[in-house]
């Protein structure tokens, strides 16, 4: 069973809508800048933690999942993924990565 980070929980109802149908990953943390939306979506989702940002989720449960899902705004994403990859962890970003090469 792999075990997602969702990072950006502006889609949460499209997550919670699919993730009984995720055949072998899980929603195990959630993350975004907007504290009770990160906590909406945790219960939404039934991951076990959320924080702020990715960086809080690797420093205090970094061991809870193995994979980010990157859904921020586009001008985001390249500097959440590279941590994430930094990190040891699989990365999955909404497209595009970036708005520039």
């Amino acid at each position: 069973m792999i075990r997602l980070a969702l990072i950006g929980c502006g889609s949460v109802a499209s997550y919670a809508a699919i993730s009984s149908r995720l055949s072998g990953a899980t929603i195990a943390a959630v993350a975004d800048g907007d504290a009770a939306t990160a906590e909406a979506a945790r219960v939404a989702l039934g991951a076990t933690a959320s924080g702020a940002s990715l960086d809080e989720l690797l420093a205090d449960s970094g061991d809870s999942f193995d994979a980010v899902v990157v859904d921020t705004p586009a001008h985001s994403r390249g500097q959440i993924a590279a941590p994430a990859a930094k990190a040891g962890k699989h990365v999955l970003v909404e497209t595009p990565i970036a708005l520039s090469t």
